[in-house]
């Protein structure tokens, strides 16, 4: 019996839904006024997303986080 993959995981680290959004728009490129357009919510909401997933991955620039994505084996369900 397989276990259902948790598609909210990604190289070992649990991130939240609204991460995962976020991730998925910095995948494309998006500034943060952007983003929180798209997602509804304020820009520093969306810096706090941020900064939250710089904590999680122990990193310092939003550059580092699409190197992490484009490394993990998710990147092609984020672009979606």
């Amino acid at each position: 019996m397989k276990i259902a993959e948790d598609k909210n995981i990604i190289s070992g680290i649990r991130f939240t839904n609204r991460e995962i959004e976020v991730l998925a728009c910095l995948l494309h490129n998006r500034k943060e006024k952007k983003i929180a357009d798209i997602l509804s919510i304020s820009p520093r909401t969306v810096e706090s997303h941020v900064t939250n997933i710089k904590l999680k991955l122990s990193i310092h620039s939003k550059e580092r986080i699409v190197d992490f994505l484009e490394i993990s084996n998710k990147v092609a369900d984020l672009k979606k």
